[in-house]
């Protein structure tokens, strides 16, 4: 792995590196919804594990303090890591942002699969969360540019 878990250590610094490796703002006419879409972002993902992994890494950031210290999902607020990944992502993630190494020879589960290592297990988690990447991107980029807001608005989105 070339990117370093340990950098992630805030919610900015994981959606930093997410937008810069997939812009959020695809489109600046004002008449067009201006923000990347979960079918680019999917793509992007699949094209690139390090960033399933910053990925996995921002949806920890995303769980409430609550969530992270229990390490389980309480909120249905359709953000963070889903109930069934939340155990496991979250004391691996601890652990890779703490700058512990990636165990490479432990078993994990997760959606019926078994993977070995924990980065195979990080890449897997992180796929699987490109609409709640969607929706960090553009609530990123209104927040650099708030005028966004307004398109936005437009569409519906808040």
């Amino acid at each position: 792995m070339t990117m370093n878990i340990s950098d992630l250590n805030s919610l900015e610094a994981a959606l930093g590196v997410l937008a810069t490796a997939i812009p959020p703002v695809v489109n600046r006419d004002g008449r067009q919804y201006p923000f990347v879409g979960e079918k680019s972002v999917r793509k992007a993902l699949d094209s690139n594990a390090d960033l399933k992994v910053a990925n996995a890494v921002l949806m920890y950031w995303l769980q409430t303090e609550t969530e992270q210290a229990i390490k389980s999902t309480t909120d249905k607020n359709r953000r963070g890591l889903m109930s069934s990944h939340a155990a496991t992502a979250t004391k691996v993630i601890e652990a890779a942002i703490a700058g512990v190494e990636l165990d490479e020879t432990v078993e994990l589960r997760a959606d019926g699969f078994t993977f070995t290592g924990q980065s195979a297990y990080l890449t897997h988690i992180g796929g699987r969360y490109a609409k709640q990447l969607s929706c960090a991107l553009r609530s990123f980029a209104i927040a650099q540019e708030p005028e966004l807001g307004v398109t936005a608005q437009m569409f519906s989105v808040r």
